[in-house]
């Protein structure tokens, strides 16, 4: 919101005096008055030479001008006919010491000319008001801004209607938009709705008012459709958090911006404040390329609407918003946020008491009335804000620089538990060990249904031949042949069924082995203790895929030991029953963050869920002293569970 509210110093300075350079000095001025210059003549050079001034950015220590600016003040309060330039006196030292950021002496000066303005013209005037409102909001003293604008807010109200009527024109109805700028910062600020959907309408109806005898100029009309649409922008922003019409508000200041009739220096100042809009546009929807861009784009960009200690506080502000979702995503934001509205507010109050204390420095200056107690005040306050200030540096950095290592070192871990897994998986996969493991399957089965068989029929042959033979020499020699065929069967088979067990037990061996090892490398022993329990009969259920599904299954689960549950013990257990499989795997931390009642699932979870249902098993969350996966499995799913499977 600072960038909308700093916007009106800038464009006033363009358009109340116009540009010109003044090659004479109040110095000179005063000299001139010595040679008898008329007093009328004196005080329209000295209003004329300040304005010139401030335009171009020149400005004089408070206590310089003041001495250069009695002979101004004698002549106005000596002459009655200069009665009517008293509040000048004060609207000049109040721009000067506004425009170096004083805004308690600054506020003290403008409600001085309010006074001596509304004494002699027995009105309000609409200047004094729209630098009083700006100066209060500037200074975070929203309620003060809109405490003097409602007391002016019927007459407000129904200047559309002189504009239309023409009783209200040229810079006057550019003023209105100067005062209606600020009052919807406030109103935003305050998170008041009603009243700012109020303060915009009436902001439409202005512009809408305006015709081409309103004598309003192409650059003014400009600025106040920029100013327009920065309300509508900041109310979609702040309050309403609606996406579509804040990118239909950008869209139009892009239009407006691209309007050829636009003097160029004021798309440069439209353009610089949009950019920055854009940022939070993006931090706000979360798109962080975006986001990004723009603000490098901010960086390089001239300002001349805020102080460079401030544009540098906003920028550190974006990269420190645009950080939290790089490295930690959504999460972290709001907490970010948190803080730097936690800091904001304590900055607002700093800033409020400092203002008072300036205002009544300055009261009490002016009035030479208890000067030196102000003053100890003055000093008082001042060191407590270096303090506080310092404090809430040092504490936001401290959070920071906590946050950042933790990250690292998280994402190391994380890291290398997913290159770990990514290599045995891979070798896992590896086609030479999956090939011999088959082949090796393979002869034993076909020793097995087709050697073994054959064997038996020729057994069963020379039993027939045998009983039918007369020869007991032949019956000899066939005792002989069965003796052979019988011990080539017996090794046959044994054979064959150690060659398919053999595969599978290596089967069983490396899995346990691989998970032992992601195990041992992610969790260290001197900060983890590690039970796991692999049933050999369960790993020779599992297929290729089915021990790939496991095996991220359990990555995930120590990657929430790492990062969330705070941990120090794992438990790993894969059995097998008659009818079932069981993977269970538990740990002592914190649980899962849980909202009424039920487990808030997060990615890691679901990538789990995801792999159970692969697996055609049902996942069971226990959350009570930690977590419990129950993972079963019906045998019947399995690859590997089939008659066909089993030698027998």
């Amino acid at each position: 919101m600072k960038s909308m509210i700093l916007l009106c110093s800038l464009l006033f300075s363009l358009i109340a005096f116009g540009q010109g350079k003044h090659t004479l000095s109040i110095a000179d001025i005063n000299r001139a008055a010595l040679k008898q210059l008329e007093p009328e003549k004196y005080v329209d050079s000295v209003d004329k030479l300040l304005a010139e001034l401030q335009v171009n950015g020149n400005f004089y220590p408070k206590d310089t001008l003041l001495f250069y600016l009695k002979t101004y003040k004698e002549y106005v309060w000596k002459y009655p006919r200069l009665e009517d330039r008293k509040h000048n006196y004060y609207i000049n030292i109040g721009n000067n010491v506004s425009a170096q950021g004083n805004l308690g002496e600054a506020i003290y000066f403008f409600e001085k000319a309010d006074r001596e303005y509304e004494k002699y013209y027995k009105k309000k005037p609409d200047f004094v008001l729209m630098k009083l409102c700006y100066l209060h909001t500037q200074s975070k003293n929203f309620q003060k801004a809109i405490d003097a604008y409602e007391k002016e807010l019927p007459r407000l109200t129904a200047s559309p209607a002189a504009i239309k009527n023409g009783s209200l024109q040229g810079k006057d109805v550019l003023l209105l938009m100067y005062i209606l700028n600020p009052i919807a910062s406030s109103y935003i600020f305050l998170k008041d709705t009603a009243n700012t959907n109020k303060t915009i309408d009436l902001a439409r109806n202005i512009l809408n008012a305006v015709h081409k005898e309103s004598k309003v100029g192409r650059d003014d009309l400009a600025i106040m459709k920029f100013m327009y649409y920065g309300m509508q922008y900041y109310r979609d922003q702040y309050l309403l958090s609606n996406v579509k019409d804040r990118i239909n508000t950008i869209d139009s200041i892009r239009s407006l911006i691209a309007d050829e009739s636009v003097a160029e220096h004021l798309k440069a100042t439209f353009d610089n404040n949009l950019t920055e809009w854009l940022i939070n546009h993006f931090i706000a929807v979360k798109h962080i390329d975006s986001a990004r861009y723009y603000l490098n784009k901010f960086k390089t960009m001239p300002s001349a609407t805020a102080p460079k200690n401030e544009l540098q506080l906003q920028v550190k502000r974006h990269e420190l918003q645009i950080w939290s979702l790089e490295n930690e995503g959504s999460a972290i934001l709001p907490v970010v946020n948190e803080l730097l509205q936690l800091s904001d507010t304590i900055n607002q109050s700093l800033t409020n008491q400092m203002n008072d204390m300036m205002y009544a420095y300055t009261k009490a200056e002016f009035t030479e009335d208890e000067l030196k107690k102000t003053e100890l005040e003055k000093q008082k306050r001042t060191l407590i804000i270096i303090i506080v200030s310092l404090a809430s540096i040092f504490s936001i950095l401290a959070i920071y620089m906590r946050m950042r290592n933790r990250t690292k070192k998280t994402q190391k871990q994380i890291a290398a538990l997913n290159h770990l897994t990514n290599l045995k998986i891979a070798s896992m996969e590896a086609s030479k060990q999956e090939a011999v493991r088959s082949e090796q399957e393979r002869l034993a089965q076909e020793l097995h249904d087709n050697f073994s068989s054959t064997l038996a029929a020729l057994k069963h042959q020379t039993e027939h031949i045998y009983n039918s033979a007369a020869d007991i020499d032949l019956k000899q020699k066939i005792e002989q042949v069965q003796f052979g065929l019988q011990h080539i069967y017996a090794s046959l088979r044994n054979t064959s069924h150690q060659w398919f067990f053999d595969a599978r037990i290596q089967q069983q061996s490396s899995f346990d082995e691989t998970i032992r090892f992601l195990l041992d490398s992610a969790l260290p022993d001197e900060h983890y203790k590690k039970h796991i329990q692999i049933d050999a009969n369960a790993v020779l259920l599992l297929s290729l895929d089915d021990r790939i599904n496991i095996l991220r299954i359990i990555q995930e689960a120590i990657t929430n030991v790492i990062k969330h549950s705070k941990a120090n013990e794992i438990s790993v257990f894969l059995m097998a029953t008659h009818t079932e499989l069981m993977l269970q795997i538990s740990d002592n931390g914190i649980g899962f963050n849980t909202e009424k009642g039920r487990p808030v699932y997060g990615i890691g979870l679901q990538s789990i869920e995801k792999r159970v249902t692969l697996l055609k098993g049902k996942l069971e969350i226990l959350n009570e002293e930690g977590i419990v996966l129950n993972i079963i499995i019906n045998k019947k799913e399995l690859a590997y569970f089939t008659p066909s499977n089993i030698l027998v």
